[in-house]
């Protein structure tokens, strides 16, 4: 008996993970219709998250960033050049995510001799809170603790580039209470 490459998938599940995941432009009936022409996992990705890519591209060009109080994170960090791009990672199975997110350059502005822990607060113009994130920083090259002049990325990321236009500010804190 021969299975579809996805059988152990299932539509479903591999819909929810596009959408929840990679914020897919491909609704159920065609992964359905993709899976049944026997398109591979890959390929159905590749198919909805380009679309999604190129989604993401034109509302990126049409937001303009919210005001960001970074906070804690300026006393150890030079920051620039804050846009909107795609956080990039990969789970310990080996799967690769893309997440929308506020990217942006970092420099250790000294020695940051233990991991930050900062988390990011949206708020709208009544000063509600909306939404919260991590904030996630990467060093260029994996040295151990931060050194004085260190490169790196940072990345805000963002459930709904949609709703980033009614986000007043964006303030940086420790992370936690």
């Amino acid at each position: 008996m021969k299975f579809h490459p996805l059988s152990k998938f299932g539509v479903f599940s591999l819909f929810v993970f596009l959408h929840n995941v990679h914020a897919s432009q491909c609704t159920p009936e065609q992964v359905q219709k993709m899976m049944n022409s026997g398109f591979s996992k890959d390929e159905i990705m590749k198919i909805c998250v380009s679309s999604s890519e190129t989604s993401t591209q034109e509302q990126s060009s049409k937001i303009d960033l919210p005001k960001i109080d970074w906070g804690v994170a300026e006393e150890y960090f030079y920051i620039k050049n804050p846009q909107i791009g795609k956080y990039k990672f990969r789970n310990p199975l080996g799967q690769i995510y893309m997440l929308d997110a506020i990217e942006f350059n970092i420099t250790a502005k000294s020695e940051v001799p233990f991991m930050l822990m900062l988390n990011a607060v949206f708020y709208d113009s009544d000063g509600v809170k909306m939404d919260e994130s991590i904030l996630t920083i990467e060093k260029k090259y994996n040295t151990g603790f931060w050194q004085e002049g260190d490169p790196g990325k940072g990345y805000i990321t963002v459930k709904d580039l949609k709703t980033l236009s009614d986000v007043r500010v964006i303030r940086i804190t420790n992370f936690g209470p």
